[in-house]
């Protein structure tokens, strides 16, 4: 059976990811209290470090699933399972997926969607 290959995006990707040490900014224009900041829990677009805490937040997930890393790059992921495999390939917060079993596609996304929002765009052509 030949392979088919398929695209998925995480939506919101970097507010999903978990700040790896504490991080504060000041409140927003007409919600300033005195000498107060806000602490982050959670990344935001434009922070430095969300691009990397995103990718690890992502690569522990899937790693849990029982992908095995294919390259030194930490982007290529292969899952086997009998004859059934899924390869996998992250771009920020998208995910290609190439893959000879439909079942085990479904099942590593409704995995994912235990805890994030992700879409299913289908056959690349």
């Amino acid at each position: 059976m030949g392979y088919k290959m398929y695209t998925s995006d995480v939506r919101t990707a970097y507010l999903n990811a978990r700040m790896e040490r504490p991080a504060y900014m000041y409140p927003l224009k007409g919600f300033e209290r005195k000498g107060k900041l806000i602490r982050l829990h959670h990344q935001l677009y434009g922070l430095k470090s969300a691009a990397k805490a995103w990718h690890n937040t992502l690569v522990a997930m899937i790693k849990a699933f029982g992908f095995t890393v294919v390259t030194n790059d930490d982007c290529m992921f292969t899952i086997k399972r009998g004859d059934r495999v899924l390869h996998i390939l992250i771009v920020v917060d998208d995910i290609l997926q190439a893959t000879n079993d439909e079942e085990l596609r479904q099942e590593f996304l409704a995995f994912l969607r235990k805890d994030y929002e992700v879409s299913d765009d289908g056959l690349l052509d």
